[in-house]
């Protein structure tokens, strides 16, 4: 009776083996997206591969293990990882976004609105669309900018990038009255944001509105004494005028300072975009 209680159990114990191995391609890559969740990537890797071995149609985790990859700094492997995913799948436009986000960095404009329009198009928002529109406006392609900006429009068009990003758009194309209105809505909202009030008064002084626009940018240098392009333009309005030496020597001194310490280049515009929303969950095909 011992010797057969012992064989039952033994059995009971390989029987079990196969049935952890044998879990579905979609219950493993469940478990991959938590613990990628978790930032346990070792883990999560693991997984994903397991569930493409599992099933080649689980091409989410191609996409998992693309960012993943990416995040290791092996930026070759995550695009050939994402190259994978077939269109019809629902990562299919997210790995687009993330080549987008790898072609932009290395200043492949072209390549970055070629894909960041893949992602826009199948999962249209006010940042998809902003995406598609920054590169155009970087390649001076700007009907097809303003076409973008429009169609996010539709999502938020209360959203301060978006109305920042037009007023960039119509300062490119000359439209500086129309600029000035954008600048002026973000000012309504934010008062003290330095680089809306330095280029309403770029709009302003191209309106012929010069003392306008000098106290828009003796205004920038109250929020922000450091405001090198409002500092230039100030000494440029200023140079000549006796009345202002003492302003114009001043300027000049913190451009000096600005110049020696060689600090990190200053956008003209900056940045309140929300980052990219986290990945949808895996959808189950087949």
């Amino acid at each position: 009776m011992r010797s057969r209680s012992i064989l039952v159990v033994a059995a009971l114990l390989f029987a079990a083996v196969p049935a952890m191995t044998a879990e579905s391609a979609w219950t493993l890559l469940d478990k991959g997206i938590k613990y990628f969740e978790r930032g346990e990537y070792d883990r999560a890797q693991g997984h994903f591969a397991a569930a493409l071995r599992r099933d080649a149609r689980c091409q989410d985790a191609c996409y998992y293990l693309g960012v993943i990859n990416e995040k290791r700094g092996k930026v070759k492997e995550a695009i050939a990882l994402y190259k994978r995913i077939d269109p019809k799948y629902p990562t299919y436009s997210l790995a687009a976004q993330r080549m987008g986000f790898i072609a932009q960095s290395r200043g492949d404009l072209k390549t970055a609105e070629a894909q960041y329009l893949i992602h826009a198009k199948a999962r249209p928002t006010a940042t998809s669309w902003m995406q598609v529109a920054e590169v155009q406006l970087d390649q001076e392609k700007y009907k097809p900018a303003e076409a973008s900006l429009a169609a996010a429009a539709k999502f938020s068009p209360g959203n301060l990038d978006l109305v920042e990003m037009q007023g960039r758009l119509y300062m490119e194309t000359d439209r500086y009255a129309e600029a000035l209105k954008e600048y002026d809505r973000i000012l309504a909202t934010i008062s003290k944001d330095s680089n809306a009030r330095y280029l309403s008064g770029v709009c302003l002084k191209e309106l012929h509105q010069e003392a306008e626009a000098v106290k828009r940018w003796e205004a920038v240098l109250e929020i922000d004494p450091w405001h090198a392009c409002a500092l230039r333009s100030l000494v440029e309005a200023y140079t000549g005028d006796p009345d202002k030496t003492d302003k114009v020597k001043e300027y000049r001194r913190r451009l000096a300072i600005l110049k020696k310490a060689q600090p990190k280049v200053r956008r003209v515009s900056s940045k309140r975009q929300d980052p990219p929303a986290p990945p949808m969950p895996a959808e189950k095909n087949g």
